[in-house]
């Protein structure tokens, strides 16, 4: 039979590595939280292309996907643009409208 030690230190072995899961599963989650942010605004940008060019959806991912290559930028990155672009094409137009 183990004195008091031996189990103290299995507890804290114990407790050292459930910390290290837990950090580690809470960086799996902040990486899968950003990812489906990341392919929340690259749909919003295909949206937006569609709606603007009437391509197909897959036609269009492939234009972004090339435009982030010519200007070596990443996918996410162009998507950003064209959704920040359009918002600002909306509120000026809502601006000259007399809606604000």
């Amino acid at each position: 039979m183990m004195g008091g030690g031996g189990w103290s230190g299995d507890a804290s072995s114990r407790e050292r590595h459930a910390r290290q899961i837990l950090d580690q599963t809470r960086r799996l989650a902040a990486e899968l939280q950003k990812a489906v942010e990341d392919r929340v605004v690259v749909e919003q940008a295909l949206g937006i292309v569609i709606s603007r060019s009437g391509g197909a959806p897959e036609e269009t991912l492939d234009r972004l996907d090339a435009l982030s290559r010519s200007e070596h930028r990443t996918l996410v990155a162009v998507a950003h643009s064209i959704v920040e672009d359009a918002v600002r094409r909306a509120q000026a137009r809502r601006a000259g409208d007399g809606h604000v």
